[in-house]
């Protein structure tokens, strides 16, 4: 199979986009080519699907950082449109937490890359909006069957087709917030139960109902993530349903096994980030990575 000049060689991933191939591209060697579909799709889907294919192609070229999948090109108006991009050779954090209990080190391997790469977009005023374990990629090291014996080599946040530039997006360093009482009752109102699954789960409440958001709805996705992986790190529990509960005065999501799940030092952190009150989640993800990592340290011993 051929795509323009690219000669597609290894299916290396599938989603409701399309198909991912590994192929060879003659300056740069492999590279990783996503192909869209657009069988099956009608025009107003096809146009979001190129609308975002777009936009993935304009932010990810801006980029060059160690933790930021690499966009090389792409083309909108080719049949099939396609995306050339970096080739990482490893799994999806989605992957990795549907496979294995986690260790803190590992956790703290990981969620220092992904601050880091939100860090770089957030310096150049640029929002993601849809940070989620299928878009982190991972180089994973496993020199045995224990836990301990991970290595998260590098990890690459990707998939910038819902990127946004905050000046254009109406970025404002105040937002208007509606009531803590439509809040509580959006989250009634998505699924049965109180509980949310699926992408909805990373999504930052105000990014749902309003179009105004800052950057501290990246904070709200990073910190769901957060809470995933220590509780994968404490327990092996692998969750993607969420409920309310009320911490602090504060409403945020938290796993449906219970806060147990989450250690000590990682609550109040975890309280802000996931609060739907924007006045308590931090609004600077440096910020945010100073209190992770004393958190951390606190876990390890290193204070």
């Amino acid at each position: 199979m051929k795509v323009d000049e690219y000669h597609l060689t290894k299916q290396v991933g599938q989603g409701s986009f399309g198909t991912v191939y590994q192929t060879q591209d003659k300056l740069i060697g492999s590279v990783a080519i996503k192909v869209f579909k657009q069988d099956g799709m009608n025009g107003a889907d096809c146009a979001l699907q190129l609308k975002r294919l777009n936009n993935e192609i304009v932010f990810g070229k801006q980029f060059s950082h160690p933790n930021l999948l690499k966009i090389y090109s792409g083309d909108v108006t080719s049949t099939p449109p396609y995306l050339i991009m970096e080739l990482v050779e490893g799994c999806t954090l989605s992957t990795l937490l549907n496979s294995k209990k986690l260790t803190m080190p590992v956790c703290l391997q990981i969620m220092r890359q992904l601050t880091n790469a939100v860090a770089k977009l957030h310096t150049h005023k640029v929002l993601h909006r849809d940070i989620k374990p299928a878009n982190i990629l991972m180089q994973c090291t496993a020199l045995g069957d224990m836990d301990t014996t991970l290595d998260i080599a590098t990890l690459k946040l990707g998939d910038f087709g819902l990127a946004c530039n905050m000046r254009h997006y109406g970025y404002r360093d105040s937002v208007e917030m509606a009531s803590s009482e439509t809040f509580g009752q959006l989250y009634i109102n998505l699924t049965k139960s109180n509980t949310i699954i699926g992408t909805a789960t990373y999504m930052a409440p105000e990014q749902r109902i309003q179009s105004h958001v800052d950057q501290r709805a990246d904070i709200y996705s990073v910190s769901v993530i957060l809470a995933e992986l220590l509780a994968m790190c404490s327990f092996g529990i692998n969750t993607k349903c969420f409920r309310l509960k009320k911490l602090r005065g504060v409403y945020l999501r938290i796993p449906v096994e219970d806060s147990y799940l989450i250690p000590m030092p990682f609550l109040e952190l975890l309280s802000d980030g996931l609060s739907i009150h924007l006045e308590f989640r931090p609004d600077n993800i440096n910020t945010y990575i100073q209190r992770m990592e004393d958190a951390f340290a606190k876990c390890l011993g290193n204070t």
